[in-house]
């Protein structure tokens, strides 16, 4: 996948990612269910999401960044109009998921998430929750 110009690989296995220009790959200290961004973004930064919590990794320097948390089998991050997604559904049954959808606020340490919660059967419901914030360093 390509970040900011850079491409970037990943070994979920062993927990790195190499990003082109970076000496070293980078100890992603994510599992083995890692899941690296999806397509490619003009974003510094490498996605990536495990059962436990979606990160950022600066293509410059490769300092790892938490996002968010996360509960379950991780999908793919993903960046699309310079908002960042990420998901996961719940290991209970497969019956209830969670995403989290990013986006920059006007400071640029502030990122703003939604959560939505899903339950899927023959018919599927879904309820959102109200936006929350935490800070990030800038990218």
């Amino acid at each position: 996948m390509l970040a900011g110009g850079r491409w970037a690989l990943s070994d979920a296995s062993e927990g790195l990612l190499w990003i082109e220009g970076l000496p070293a790959p980078v100890q992603t200290g994510r599992g083995a269910d890692a899941r690296l961004q999806a397509g490619a973004s003009a974003d510094p930064r490498v996605l990536l999401a495990d059962s436990d919590a979606l990160v950022a990794v600066a293509t410059g320097d490769g300092s790892v960044t938490t996002l968010a948390e996360g509960a379950g089998n991780p999908a793919a991050p993903i960046v699309v109009g310079g908002v960042a997604y990420a998901a996961w559904l719940s290991t209970a049954g497969g019956r209830s998921g969670r995403a989290r959808r990013m986006r920059p606020s006007p400071s640029p340490s502030t990122v703003t998430s939604s959560t939505t919660r899903a339950r899927s059967s023959r018919s599927s419901a879904a309820t959102a929750t109200g936006p929350c914030s935490w800070r990030t360093p800038p990218a």
